[in-house]
């Protein structure tokens, strides 16, 4: 199907519109929310006495009921895993409450009814028992779900299920702010939404007065719920049922809404979507607009600058923010002040005054809102930066995706997010935003936006949609979200793509969108529902907007996102030549990339914190690092957050420094002297272990128990003072380790968790003690003709491999700083709670790690022969054969390779089997982990990234990476400059270390 005209589709959003206002009811609004199964069943059990007999008000509705049963005995899951368990236990009370009075019905027959009772019991209880309630998100899940349990329960059906236990306590917070008595006051409140979750906790006949024509709070299921329990009949809530039941979206089938009215809601979003789509006023209608602006202005005055999703509910910030926009837009004057005195928080913006949870893309409304406010946005510069602030804290800590409280698909907050934020850059661009920090765009809001335009364009499906159900509305969301990204001076180079997404994404729209039966449901109300209505106004924005309507940023916002792009597509042809990402499109290298090259500024800040770096050589690495950790996020599509990369990067680079202090400082110096080394090393973990620091900077000293200090033993250290020549050392090690281990996150992470961490950061600053020792008695080993075989106390290299040079990696204790990050978001839970997920992780990180050290030695023997480095092939396993000749370096190589082939295999068992105890979001991350190391292992190969240091005699000691998945031959491969990078031989370009692995 070609695209529409621009003539056919302003026709069509104009008809979109006249027929919205025209369904505008001048008593009761209008509404077009999907019908549930939810709130019909609560409408099918109000009952009325009529000529002294009780009887059903609504047949239809539990005859709408009885229709919507399925075979399983529940009913439709919507969208979300709660859907199905509210409708089920709302339709269930219904089931029991016509089985117990049949009343005016004669069907179904008491057999059936008990059949379909017993099919839904056996249901529900299966479903309670799947359901995972700690990732469920629903607003009101947490009220509703356990006071149907306990109607269920006063009816005789119980039920006990893992989760009930969380959803309890869920349940006690939530009503712990809560009192009856803030139902009897004169102010609305978001609560009378549900009425029918305080049945025996409020009494009904003190709440008429919050009744908007005839509704509680135009809830269907609250209304309901009010007839049920007042003792004096309303005929005005009965009047509003019936109008709900004959107008609502059933239209007479007895099936009714979440919500009725959405008159707000439903023309703010409609107004807002169609004019940010590029449609215009004249295009839309003049009289379909002053009527939308009439029933707004009107409601503005009776709210005194706030409104609601429908008229006289209680106002929202969200519902206020919108509809502002659009009335600024449409040339009205409505301004912010009343939505700042009544929302604004400490550092963000309520949607309602009771909630307990923020809403991402109600604040995003906000954000625009202030934008676009007839004074000026810089007069609302406060709010306008704490609401982006806001924004950028939630995308930095979010891992996986955003989760907004008002719709189900990710694309939703990120295409408001991504119009707000454009609209701050043009606001500041053009001086109408000159005190809005402008570190804050450089350091947040650029990384921001760059990952929602990379992540949105990675995540679109082959037939150009976007979504796992490959839903029109949801890709429309994203082609809006890359039309208001595609200006982003940083996204130049990246034009051709975000066409071509575009172009893909409207042609899926545009061959689906008439195939569609019914609602996408999408939004989030007590149950998901969809609007046909609102899934239209996308649809025809999406198709509406010009692909690359670019807007020309002035040279300060070009300079801010300045890039080196030459050297960009040097790297890109670099990066192409690795294994990992062979085939890989070029505009993927690219993002990543440039992604990287955003974070670059924040890591440079940090260079000089912990290590010294008096006479070093350019860093190169710097410009490496950040591109392994985003290309491995984005491989895996993990989409960790962008402080957690951030984290990972730091702690790379601090291990390459790390490695080159080691080498180039404590070996060159202290050599001689390891004992004192490894004595500064135990007395600074043992200070950490026996201290902790308070806020105001003073110390208290830990309860020790009889395993030793929190229950982790360790060596202790001789309490002799330390040689004033080593008191560096012991400064410089102390400042990494206490950057380590006193990480705000790591603070907040598990206690499992920061006990490894401990322990693996003192094994690998050990190791490297270890690795000088080793050295230097290989090194006077050697005999004239430089004899190969190494001869350690340890007598295997199973061991040797699997304990010193593994550890000295810095896999181990980078593993164990990533997985507290991960922990520090998951209340503290470890990361692997499980025996078997904790055991199981540790063997993967141990296989990679070994993994790495014998890529690294096969690939660098004949450099390590050069520099009398110890390398795996120097143990007398490779060796000591039984056969007569000596074991040529290519033979060894190939034993080694036949070693590490195998450490592959148990590192991909492993992970196989982390899948299965951990699920899917742990694997990635161990995924993107161990992608991060192939990445400086195929670098290695191919390109010295390491600094040099200038030690006393002149020699030049070097920092490198470890850990390659394949050889590369030298004469075939060229570093980024076009020049020939060789990985053995005389000319030696690649360098021993394991500095920089960051995560190996």
């Amino acid at each position: 199907m070609p695209f529409l005209e621009n003539a056919q589709l302003d026709s069509r959003a104009a008809r979109l519109l006249r027929n919205l206002i025209h369904g505008y009811d001048s008593v009761y609004g209008l509404g077009s929310m999907s019908c549930a199964i939810y709130d019909t069943a609560w409408v099918a059990m109000v009952a009325k006495t009529v000529d002294g007999n009780v009887e059903w008000l609504f047949p239809s509705s539990f005859r709408y009921i009885l229709e919507s049963q399925l075979p399983h005995g529940g009913w439709e899951t919507y969208a979300s895993e709660i859907d199905c368990i509210l409708n089920t236990m709302a339709a269930l009370l219904a089931l029991r409450s016509h089985a117990a009075h049949p009343h005016q019905l004669v069907e179904p027959t008491s057999i059936d009814m008990a059949s379909r009772i017993s099919q839904a019991t056996s249901f529900l209880r299966n479903k309670l028992d799947e359901w995972d309630v700690e990732s469920t998100h629903h607003v009101g899940h947490e009220i509703l779900v356990p006071a149907l349990l306990e109607m269920l329960e006063e009816d005789g059906i119980t039920f006990d299920f893992h989760g009930r236990q969380l959803l309890i306590a869920r349940r006690d917070e939530k009503l712990s702010r809560f009192h009856p008595k803030m139902f009897y006051k004169n102010v609305k409140t978001s609560a009378l939404h549900s009425l029918e979750a305080f049945i025996g906790k409020v009494d009904f006949d003190r709440l008429s007065h919050h009744k908007t024509l005839g509704s509680m709070m135009a809830s269907p299921s609250s209304t309901a719920a009010y007839l049920m329990h007042c003792n004096q009949w309303d005929n005005e809530s009965e009047a509003y049922l019936r109008h709900v039941v004959s107008s609502g979206s059933g239209k007479g089938n007895g099936g009714v809404p979440s919500a009725f009215p959405s008159t707000h809601f439903e023309m703010i979003w409609m107004v807002s979507t169609l004019l940010e789509g590029g449609y215009t006023a004249e295009t839309l209608g003049q009289d379909q607009l002053q009527m939308f602006a009439r029933i707004l202005e009107d409601a503005f005055r009776k709210g005194n600058g706030l409104i609601g999703f429908a008229p006289l509910v209680g106002s929202d910030a969200d519902d206020t923010a919108k509809a502002m926009t659009a009335l600024n837009t449409l040339g009205k004057v409505i301004r912010p002040d009343s939505m700042i005195a009544e929302y604004e928080a400490q550092d963000h913006f309520k949607t309602y005054l009771s909630e307990s949870d923020a809403s991402f893309s109600a604040n995003c409304n906000i954000l625009n809102a202030l934008l676009h406010a007839p004074a000026g946005p810089d007069v609302y510069v406060t709010q306008i930066e704490k609401a982006l602030r806001y924004l950028c804290s939630c995308w930095w800590r979010s891992n996986g995706k955003i989760v907004d409280k008002w719709n189900l698909s990710v694309y939703y907050p990120t295409m408001l997010m991504s119009r707000a934020f454009m609209q701050v850059l043009v606001a500041w661009d053009e001086g109408r935003l000159p005190s809005l920090p402008e570190q804050l765009l450089i350091d947040k809001v650029s990384i921001v936006l760059f990952q929602t335009l990379t992540r949105t364009m990675q995540t679109q499906n082959p037939d150009g949609s976007w979504g796992n159900s490959h839903s029109c509305e949801e890709t429309s969301y994203a082609i809006l979200t890359l039309s208001n990204l595609a200006s982003l001076p940083c996204a130049e180079s990246m034009l051709p793509w975000i066409e071509s997404g575009i172009e893909n994404g409207r042609t899926f729209v545009s061959e689906n969108e008439g195939s569609l039966s019914k609602p996408e449901y999408l939004w989030i109300e007590k149950v998901t529902y969809g609007s046909e209505s609102l899934s239209q106004a996308y649809i025809l924005a999406a198709l509406n907007v010009s692909p690359l309507n670019i807007h020309a940023f002035g040279a300060k916002t070009q300079d801010m996102f300045e890039l080196p792009m030459k050297k960009i597509s040097k790297f890109i042809q670099f990066y192409s030549q690795l294994p990992l990402f062979a085939g890989t499109p070029e505009w993927w290298i690219r993002a990543a990339l440039i992604e990287g090259y955003l974070f670059l500024p924040q890591l440079r800040q940090m260079r000089l914190d912990i290590f010294p770096r008096a006479d070093m050589a350019e860093d190169k690495y710097f410009e490496y690092i950040p591109f392994t950790w985003t290309a491995s996020n984005n491989l895996e599509k993990a989409f960790f957050g962008a402080d957690f990369l951030h984290d990972m990067m730091v702690i790379s680079f601090l291990n390459y420094q790390a490695d080159e202090y080691m080498e180039a400082v404590v070996g060159e110096k202290f050599g001689h002297r390891l004992d004192e080394v490894r004595d500064v090393i135990y007395r600074i973990f043992a200070a950490h272990k026996e201290k902790e620091e308070l806020p105001d900077g003073s110390v208290t000293k830990k309860q020790k128990t009889a395993n030793g200090v929190n229950g982790f033993k360790i060596r202790n250290s001789n309490a002799s003072p330390l040689a004033l020549d080593i008191l560096d050392v012991y400064s410089t090690l102390s400042r990494f380790a206490h950057y380590v281990l006193h990480h705000p996150s790591i603070q907040n992470a598990s206690p499992y968790d920061q006990i490894l961490l401990a322990s693996e950061l003192q094994t690998f600053l050990l190791a490297h003690v270890q690795q000088i020792s080793d050295n230097k008695i290989f090194t006077s080993s050697l005999s004239s003709d430089k004899t190969k075989i190494f001869s350690p106390e340890s007598p295997t290299f199973f061991t040797w491999v699997r304990t010193t040079s593994s550890t000295h990696t810095s896999c181990p204790y980078s593993f164990a700083f990533a997985t507290c990050l991960l922990s520090s978001k998951n209340s503290q839970q470890s990361y692997f709670p499980t025996p078997e997920s904790k055991y199981i992780s540790q063997a993967v990180c141990r296989h990679l790690a070994t993994l790495c050290r014998m890529y690294n030695d096969h690939g660098s023997l004949a450099r390590d022969r050069a520099e009398k480095n110890l390398n795996s092939v120097n143990f007398g396993e490779f060796h000591y054969l039984g056969k007569e000749g000596e074991e040529t370096d290519d033979m060894s190589k190939d034993r080694l390779m036949r070693l590490a082939t195998f450490e592959r295999k148990c590192l991909e068992l492993s992970v196989a089997e982390l899948k299965t105890v951990s699920g899917e979001e742990s694997a990635k991350f161990v995924r993107m982990f161990c992608n991060v190391t192939d990445t400086y292992g195929q670098i290695y190969v191919v390109k010295d990234i390491a600094s040099r240091m200038a030690v006393g005699n002149g020699a030049k000691i070097t920092g490198g990476i470890e850990g390659s998945r394949v050889e590369v031959s030298a004469k075939e491969t060229r570093d980024a400059n076009g020049v020939e990078a060789t990985s053995g031989g005389d000319e030696i370009k690649a360098t021993e270390g394991e500095g920089g692995q960051g995560g190996s």
